[in-house]
């Protein structure tokens, strides 16, 4: 009890007498592992000089340890006075009556020291009885159907948005007409009429008029291929020019038929791949040439028999 007392006195002599350093509690009184802020400080009346701050380690006194320190703030007084202060977090695990020493500051070479501090920690009451207790088990608040909505209504509105978008694709799909199945079309009539018709068709559309002479001459010969598949079963539309004239050496096709087809064949080829422009007689003789093959080779009444 005579070191609180002896304590005491110093504190008491300290605070009669202006003090430039200060070290003061938010609190005296604390309970076992409760944090309690301090302040330590200088005040420099002249607003200014070398100040050396005191050395703080992880514990300021037995049984009071340091937490964490703050950056120094700078006040500045009505009159002029500039206060250095910084913030200081301790604690203590051990009850009793705790002296925190004066702590040095030196100022322009002169050393000061703030007043001790005296700290008071306190423990935890406990029960009376001094019964052990087990814990208590966890609380279980009832069933609440209004806060249960509220928490989960994201997902009722997600759920009732896609049931609505597949009722109604099911409804619009249920509602569509069915569609009646495609018919081919018939291929009806002899092969030589329905070539020598899109001839004409191909006449009526005057492409080559119009300067579209690669759209001309490649449809032309696209109608001289197709007959040729359909009359003398050759694969035409895949072959190219060389590999279809030689195929149709063997064919029935008289000879001057095959040259009069492979100058045609050649014309076109010179306008759709190299670019050649024919002139009108070349045009009209294209078509013409086309027409005369197909005549030419229609077929008889003992192959159409046969």
């Amino acid at each position: 009890m005579r070191p609180v007392l002896t304590l005491l006195l110093c504190m008491l002599a300290s605070a009669a007498r202006p003090q430039q350093v200060f070290l003061q509690a938010d609190t005296l009184v604390m309970r076992i592992g409760e944090h309690v802020g301090l302040s330590l400080g200088i005040t420099l009346p002249n607003g200014g000089g070398e100040v050396e701050w005191p050395a703080l380690g992880d514990t300021l006194a037995p049984h009071v340890e340091l937490l964490r320190q703050e950056p120094v703030d700078t006040l500045t007084a009505t009159d002029g006075a500039v206060q250095l202060v910084q913030r200081l977090l301790v604690t203590s695990f051990d009850t009793g009556f705790w002296a925190i020493p004066p702590m040095q500051f030196t100022l322009n070479g002169t050393a000061l020291e703030t007043a001790p501090l005296l700290i008071d920690v306190r423990g935890v009451q406990v029960d009376p009885g001094g019964t052990i207790r087990d814990i208590s088990p966890l609380f279980e608040p009832p069933f609440d159907l209004v806060w249960w909505l509220r928490k989960h209504w994201l997902w009722f509105a997600t759920g009732a948005m896609v049931l609505m978008a597949v009722v109604m694709l099911m409804r619009k799909w249920r509602r569509r007409p069915m569609s009646a199945p495609a018919t081919v079309p018939m291929v009806t009539g002899p092969v030589h009429e329905r070539f020598l018709k899109q001839l004409d068709e191909v006449e009526g559309q005057r492409l080559w008029q119009q300067g579209e002479h690669k759209a001309f001459h490649s449809r032309i010969t696209d109608i001289v291929r197709g007959y040729l598949e359909e009359r003398f079963k050759v694969p035409a539309l895949e072959r190219t020019t060389d590999d279809l004239l030689l195929e149709l050496r063997t064919s029935p096709i008289a000879p001057d038929l095959q040259q009069q087809l492979a100058n045609m064949l050649r014309l076109a080829d010179l306008v759709k791949f190299a670019k050649a422009v024919p002139s009108a007689t070349e045009n009209e003789r294209m078509l013409t040439g086309a027409r005369e093959f197909i005549k030419a080779t229609i077929p008889t009444n003992t192959e159409s028999h046969g």
